[in-house]
């Protein structure tokens, strides 16, 4: 069994804190990266297999984005983990755990934006649904609801495709330009356990 104490990506934007463990008296064996670009590519997955100290159960570490060619965090990133412990309920079977980490906040930033802009309208009449930007507010709101819903709910494919499509909205909307880069903010991460159903 894999447990996921933590993963998240630092305020910064540039380093995803990983604390996990296994059964005592087994170790992690391995540690596998991918992005939204590549997710489940086995052969661009990045290895961190590395960093395992594996002098425990227990291993905590950080993968810095410059080890990924990045420099920041922003998208959807995803972390196998294994161990070598035996899976209790299928002996030969494989025992991942896949982690996700995640971080959104040029899309919220876009979506702020829009929305403080529809306060200066002066052609709105209080009338704020019916502009163009509150109708790209509400899309990006709901594309960012479903990316979130299906990260939660396991559909990984879907999430992965609703990002493109999001970043295209909001590179659309000249307020979002320079804040695509932006590495600060708020940053979100789960895991999905099969072993025990928890999320």
């Amino acid at each position: 069994m894999i447990i996921l104490n933590d993963l998240s990506i630092n305020s910064l934007g540039n380093k995803i804190f990983v604390n996990v463990q296994t059964t005592e008296t087994y170790n992690i064996t391995s540690v596998l990266l991918w992005t939204d670009k590549n997710f489940k590519d086995y052969t661009k997955a990045k290895d961190f297999s590395f960093k395992l100290e594996q002098i425990n159960n227990k291993e905590i570490f950080t993968i810095d984005s410059s080890e990924i060619g990045l420099q920041n965090y922003s998208g959807i990133y995803f972390l196998e983990f294994q161990t070598d412990a035996p899976n209790e309920e299928c002996i030969t079977c494989p025992n991942p755990l896949l982690g996700i980490v995640y971080n959104l906040t040029s899309h919220y930033r876009c979506l702020t934006n829009l929305l403080l802009g529809l306060d200066n309208c002066t052609s709105c009449n209080n009338n704020f649904i019916n502009h163009p930007d509150a109708e790209k507010a509400m899309t990006i709101d709901l594309m960012i609801k479903t990316i979130n819903y299906s990260l939660d709910t396991g559909n990984y494919n879907d999430a992965i495709s609703i990002l493109p499509k999001l970043a295209k909205l909001c590179n659309s909307t000249k307020c979002c330009k320079d804040l695509l880069t932006s590495n600060t903010g708020n940053y979100k991460s789960g895991c999905l356990n099969c072993n025990n159903g928890n999320t």
